[in-house]
């Protein structure tokens, strides 16, 4: 297996366009995962502590093909193999858990208990997240998937090009090169793969967003037609202010005040409904807090835009009005 697996990846490296391809046994968002305990040199876990760590196998330069910054120690090259020592590449998290700012390198781990087949901590390398963007980074760690450690790598391929959306066809020729008989799964770009893991947060984003919209639209129209009925109601009284002096200025300003103290009621009433709420929408949001300052000021900034925008048309009408013809009006 390890064989076809280092065919497949020469046959990648050599395409025209591509900086690097590698494998791994389960990729990044993948949904599932493999995990297991692990004893770490050095530390002993405390009762009912929590041992577990996510684990995966991968092929040399698996971390550069995905541009995953190596942060100390090296990452998996051609050089780890069956024949050579046991090594593996951690993440931060892991790092920062076990050796709370000490270096890790050199240090040992085991799967199979204190005194058994130690693996050699060779890099730390920054986090990524797996299961699902919605959690926290696991403490994971990397083995090299050409050595003989209980795990193969035989599940995705990764290819870095310089046009990645335009190699599927190239890659599916080599790949039938190599044997006839292989054919590839739907090709996807690191982009589209992590979009179509928040597609339901996608699509309640933009159905959210619509209904928002909608019901900003109808709360303006409510708004024009409240204030557009407030000035035909008070005809003679902007008559007289009129012909006292005002301003069309002043009257525009006055329909707008009484606007704005409308909007801050409501918006006071609706924040408080809003934070209320939240709990609710916490299991669809990713990437932002439920209660998160910007989206409210955001929100209320838009709304109080639009109610003033909407009051702005009744208080020019009133702006114009005729204080003669106003003051004979029944």
């Amino acid at each position: 297996m390890r064989d076809v697996e280092g065919r497949i990846l020469q046959e990648l490296q050599s395409l025209p366009g591509v900086t690097s391809a590698s494998v791994s046994w389960l990729p990044p968002i993948s949904g599932g995962g493999w995990d297991g305990n692990l004893f770490v040199e050095g530390y002993t876990h405390a009762p009912g502590e929590d041992d577990i760590s996510y684990l995966n196998a991968v092929g040399p330069h698996y971390f550069r093909t995905l541009g995953t910054p190596v942060l100390m120690g090296r990452e998996f090259d051609e050089r780890d193999t069956a024949a050579s020592p046991k090594v593996a590449v951690v993440n931060e998290t892991f790092a920062r858990y076990y050796f709370k700012g000490r270096s890790p390198l050199g240090k040992w781990i085991s799967l199979g208990g204190r005194d058994r087949d130690h693996i050699q901590i060779a890099g730390v390398v920054k986090d990524m997240k797996y299961r699902d963007l919605r959690l926290n980074f696991p403490r994971t760690v990397y083995f090299a998937s050409w050595q003989d450690t209980g795990a193969t790598a035989a599940g995705s391929y990764f290819v870095r090009a310089v046009r990645p959306g335009q190699m599927a066809r190239a890659i599916e020729a080599r790949l039938r090169a190599i044997d006839p008989a292989f054919r590839m799964q739907e090709p996807l770009t690191m982009e589209e793969h992590v979009a179509r893991s928040i597609l339901t947060e996608r699509m309640m984003a933009t159905l959210s967003g619509s209904f928002g919209a909608l019901g900003l639209l109808v709360a303006a129209i409510g708004i024009y037609g409240v204030m557009a009925f407030q000035v035909a109601r008070r005809r003679k009284e902007i008559g007289i202010r009129l012909a006292v002096g005002a301003s069309p200025r002043q009257l525009v300003g006055m329909v707008l005040g009484e606007t704005a103290r409308l909007v801050v009621v409501a918006g006071a009433i609706g924040l408080a409904g809003a934070l209320a709420l939240t709990r609710l929408t916490e299991k669809m949001l990713f990437g932002i807090k439920p209660a998160d300052p910007g989206t409210f000021a955001m929100a209320i900034a838009a709304v109080a835009l639009a109610a003033l925008a909407a009051a702005y048309l009744p208080g020019r009408k009133a702006a114009r009005l005729n204080p003669i013809e106003t003051l004979r009006c029944d």
